[in-house]
């Protein structure tokens, strides 16, 4: 990435917090709650086998309903661990009592629980529900910096994954016209906001 790229990536990460701060924590609830309506609405989801998803921080759009509905709903659910500088998907069960906080202060599963390998990934249809600070109109994401979905998504792109729909969900504070992206950014198939669904 060239510094220029950089410097703007990181402008518009601080900007996109400050924004966030200034969602009270009953808009934001309500605000998860009708991106949670849109997305078990979606085809893909009703076709999934396999639900990827992320584990929320106070500030994200919040996920543990969306892992209940899809527990409930029969899907087999996968959510993060940090491992290194990478992301390894274990499963969980419905009563999620082996998740800790790491480092981040982010609910991880145990390290013990199995892990998703490829193959089971790329054989069944799946959606792969993708954190971001913000998004825009042509599916770019901009992380938080760390590079943990990225390296994540470059590997899937690797596999042609084509079984697998990735999903942006975010606040509609946190779109945008266009971002600054570089070679290394995947894009996300579809993003769901509060407000409505870029495919």
């Amino acid at each position: 990435m060239n510094t220029i790229a950089a410097l703007a990536k990181s402008t518009l990460r601080s900007h996109v917090k400050k924004s966030l701060k200034k969602i009270t924590p009953d808009r934001l609830h309500a605000k998860s709650g009708r991106i949670h309506k849109r997305l078990l609405a979606l085809k893909s989801y009703k076709q999934a086998e396999l639900v990827l998803i992320y584990m929320a921080t106070d500030r994200e759009v919040q996920t543990a309903y969306l892992i209940e509905s899809a527990l409930a709903d029969g899907r087999t659910v996968y959510v993060p661990r940090i491992t290194g500088k990478d992301l390894c998907f274990h499963l969980i069960n419905e009563a999620r009592k082996s998740l800790k906080p790491n480092s981040y202060g982010i609910p991880e599963p145990d390290a013990e629980l199995p892990s998703l390998a490829w193959d089971t990934l790329t054989a069944r249809a799946s959606i792969i529900i993708v954190p971001g600070l913000a998004f825009d109109r042509q599916k770019n994401r901009l992380g938080r910096g760390k590079g943990y979905y990225d390296r994540f998504l470059n590997t899937l792109k690797k596999h042609a994954a084509r079984t697998c729909t990735l999903i942006g969900i975010c606040f509609s504070e946190q779109l945008y016209s266009a971002l600054p992206f570089d070679r290394n950014d995947v894009p996300m198939d579809l993003v769901i906001t509060d407000k409505e669904v870029v495919f």
